[in-house]
């Protein structure tokens, strides 16, 4: 998961944050983490929202594909992203 939004971060020039989330409020991604940078600007552009309530994102497993297709649903469709909050 996490290597695969560190290579499409690049794909977009800017992020626009519709969510508050606070520094290290990822419960697995803590800012200085590989990719934690890149993980946070989608979880704050709505992109990501997390496998649970807390928000936590499993950065070492494997991604399925039905996240792979709303992870990019989500990037170019902005209608498509999610309010969430997390602190």
């Amino acid at each position: 998961r996490r290597e695969f939004v560190s290579i499409f971060y690049p794909a977009m020039d800017g992020y626009k944050a519709l969510n508050n989330i606070a520094d290290n409020a990822i419960p697995d991604v803590k800012l200085g983490d590989k990719c934690a940078d890149e993980i946070y600007a989608f979880y704050r552009a709505g992109i990501l929202t997390g496998s649970d309530a807390k928000g936590t994102f499993h950065p070492a497993s494997s991604i399925k594909r039905s996240e792979v297709a709303t992870i990019l649903l989500r990037m170019f469709e902005t209608s498509a992203r999610k309010s969430i909050s997390l602190s």
